[in-house]
């Protein structure tokens, strides 16, 4: 491992942890007599205070030390936990998110930040905010809760740790910032002879004797970032000939948790950086076009070479659905991030407000939910900034005073709905519609529907605000908004009922590289329709001229897609029909021919298609055609359109 993609982990693997801190800090504050969760705060300080000093982030290291001083009174309940106390260590960890990211000394300013918010935690301690707290490993709640005596720690790292970077003294010398160090012993790598030694490689280990009260798992956390790359053995002072640790590291556990991870298959963790697995999936993209072609041959060549090229088509469709996997991510990562938006910006605003998490398990392609996070952001503040009121008006209104946002995704034809709903006052579609007539967005008197009337509020510089805040709500960011989801191949949809709140709908793809796909052709020309949407086909029966197909008792409503998509000329003498199901409803889209399941790999068209209203994307065909992908909410959404104005006609 390189130097800086160690440097990479570190930071990586440090946003990881700030975030569980973080997470377990707002819990912290609604279970205030949960034992769990400070241990999960101070663990996470713990081990990026352990890792900070390995890559000269001096400031980061007392910082964290801070930190350690606070929780460990309060997972020892010497310190009751209140708001004040949340809010504190929130900015904290704020704040040593960023001296992670700065080598060296911090900065005039965010020193003089770090000295503010150390003072504040030191007033907890009952310490002058210029006294420095006790050095760690002599007196903090994880030293006292150890073992005391001299514990034995070996590690050998790879032969390349020089190049890396790594130097195996600097984790000689953090072991003695625990305790006190007795012996330090070298040895030597016996399978290296004198001629083939390359003094840009190591081939010494280290034995450490440490005199300390402490755990093996506080141990193990001085390797957590380098765990990969060493060898190590940790002895503790009670049992002087047993191996209680070894390489690889297992993450730092107690030894009762360890055991009962023992119980359990292992299961192992492999980082990979986004860019890498981005290049698989565009390979397993190309080979996916190129297994279709192979295929179409061998159908014509019939014989042991049709038997060949269908059992290569299986194995890259196995192939294509592990490479999407590894890039799909539970969203409720994501959904995770807003309890602290939620939190901070309800009490800037005085408001109580409850975030409910629904869904999380849902996965989605980590690209999309990487596009999605701002327009996410932006409809979760104006919830809580517009949405919900204030706890008087709740009252009056006969609501509960503490207000509610939930978040919900769940899995629908072929893609990902994300919902967005506050409990709160809602939007008045007259009033509406009185703001988009005094910007001209609406000529007075027109006739339009409740639904159409609210898609205002999605045009550029409309705004339902009777106040500029610093929270949301300028007058801009909807049309972003909806912008930014529709890059994603996405729609966004509101529905709101005046005094009980308003929900956004987000329906996305699931993934932006490949899919299953049912191929059909439409007046000689190929279209794909996403197979998670297609329900049946049945034959539309000759001579039948209505909008509506009666189909097992139910009224289907049908729409031409030869129509639908602008073409012209003589229908075919045989037609079928593809039912088709959105937003729990059925569709019926009248199609020539049936041509069968087809794996989709999809290609974004340029602006020059941006008027094509029905279609998301374009796909190649075995046969080295190209086949545009149907968007089967726009199809849909323009039928319905159309039946609206027919009937205002």
């Amino acid at each position: 491992m390189q130097d800086n993609e160690m440097l990479e982990t570190f930071l990586a693997e440090s946003r990881e942890l700030l975030a569980d801190m973080e997470e377990a800090l707002l819990q912290l504050e609604e279970r205030p007599d949960d034992p769990e969760l400070p241990h999960r705060v101070f663990r996470a300080a713990h081990t990026i205070k352990g890792s900070a000093g390995l890559f000269a982030r001096e400031a980061a290291v007392p910082f964290a030390h801070e930190m350690e001083s606070v929780l460990g009174r309060v997972r020892e309940h010497e310190l009751s936990v209140d708001a004040e106390l949340i809010a504190v260590l929130l900015e904290c960890g704020d704040h040593l998110g960023t001296l992670c990211g700065i080598e060296g000394p911090a900065p005039d300013a965010l020193r003089h930040r770090g000295d503010a918010l150390v003072a504040r935690l030191r007033h907890y301690l009952g310490e002058p905010a210029g006294v420095a707290s006790a050095p760690a490993g002599a007196g903090t709640p994880e030293a006292v809760a150890g073992t005391a005596g001299e514990w034995t720690v070996s590690f050998r790292f790879e032969p390349d740790v020089l190049a890396c970077g790594i130097d195996p003294l600097a984790f000689a010398r953090h072991l003695g910032g625990l305790g006190t160090l007795r012996q330090v012993t070298p040895s030597w790598d016996d399978r290296c002879g004198l001629a083939a030694l390359e003094p840009e490689r190591c081939y010494l280990g280290l034995s450490v004797v440490l005199d300390a009260q402490t755990t093996a798992a506080a141990l193990e956390d001085v390797f957590e970032f380098v765990r990969e790359d060493v060898d190590l053995t940790i002895t503790p002072p009670s049992a002087p000939d047993t191996e209680v640790s070894e390489s690889p590291v297992q993450g730092g556990r107690e030894p009762a948790a360890a055991a009962a991870a023992t119980a359990q298959p292992a299961v192992s963790f492999l980082r990979v950086r986004s860019d890498k697995l981005d290049a698989l999936v565009d390979l397993v993209g190309e080979l996916v076009v190129a297994s279709a072609a192979v295929a179409t041959e061998g159908r014509a060549a019939g014989g042991r070479l049709a038997e060949s090229s269908e059992i290569l088509s299986g194995l890259v469709e196995q192939l294509r659905e592990v490479s999407l996997s590894v890039r799909t991510v539970p969203v409720g990562e994501t959904f995770r991030r807003f309890q602290r938006i939620v939190r901070d910006t309800g009490r800037q605003l005085g408001k109580d407000i409850e975030l409910v998490i629904e869904g999380g398990d849902t996965e989605l392609d980590k690209t999309v939910v990487e596009r999605i996070v701002d327009p996410l952001t932006h409809l979760v503040r104006n919830a809580v900034d517009h949405g919900i009121e204030d706890a008087g008006r709740r009252r009056a209104a006969g609501k509960p005073a503490v207000g509610r946002v939930r978040l919900n995704a769940y899995h629908e034809a072929g893609h990902v709905v994300l919902e967005i709903e506050d409990d709160g006052a809602g939007m008045d579609p007259e009033r509406v519609r009185a703001r988009a007539e005094a910007r001209g967005l609406v000529e007075p008197g027109t006739e339009i529907d409740e639904r159409a009337m609210l898609q205002v509020i999605f045009e550029p510089g409309f705004s339902t605000a009777d106040r500029v805040s610093d929270v949301s709500g300028r007058g801009v960011g909807m049309d972003v908004v909806r912008r930014n989801i529709e890059a994603l191949r996405g729609t966004i949809e509101l529905d709101t009922t005046p005094g009980a709140g308003t929900r956004f709908r987000i329906r996305l793809p699931l993934t932006l590289a490949i899919i299953d796909g049912f191929l059909l052709e439409v007046a000689g020309t190929p279209y794909v329709l996403p197979l998670d949407a297609v329900v049946e086909c049945v034959e539309l029966p000759g001579g039948h001229r209505g909008e509506v197909l009666p189909l097992r008792g139910h009224a289907l409503p049908l729409i031409a897609l030869n129509r639908a998509l602008g073409h012209t000329g003589p229908e075919a003498r045989r037609r079928n029909v593809v039912v088709i199901r959105h937003e729990g409803a059925l569709y019926g889209l009248v199609v020539d021919r049936l041509l069968g399941e087809h794996q989709t790999v999809l290609k974004p068209l340029g602006r020059v298609f941006d008027r094509l209203e029905c279609v998301s994307g374009a796909t190649v065909l075995g046969s080295g055609e190209v086949a545009l992908i149907l968007d089967v909410a726009r199809v849909t959404a323009q039928a319905i359109a159309r039946e609206e104005l027919a009937w205002a006609g």
